[in-house]
């Protein structure tokens, strides 16, 4: 199994990684606006951990039969 994203993120890990990354999404502001992934955060963080539990039960689950 893998993942392509961290289920278990939260908003502040979100605004650690835009903070520490800072330099780097500076060259890629035409496309990448931090402002714009903290207000998603916002709205979304709610819906992915509901979805990060059932992913990890389920996988949990999975190995401990």
């Amino acid at each position: 199994y893998g993942l392509q994203f961290h289920l278990e993120v939260t908003e502040e890990m979100i605004r650690d990684w835009i903070d520490v990354n800072d330099k780097e999404l500076s060259s890629v502001k035409s496309y990448i606006h931090p402002e714009e992934i903290i207000k998603d955060t916002s709205k979304h963080i709610n819906t992915i951990h509901k979805f990060g539990d059932a992913v990890f039960s389920k996988f949990f689950n999975l190995t401990h039969r």
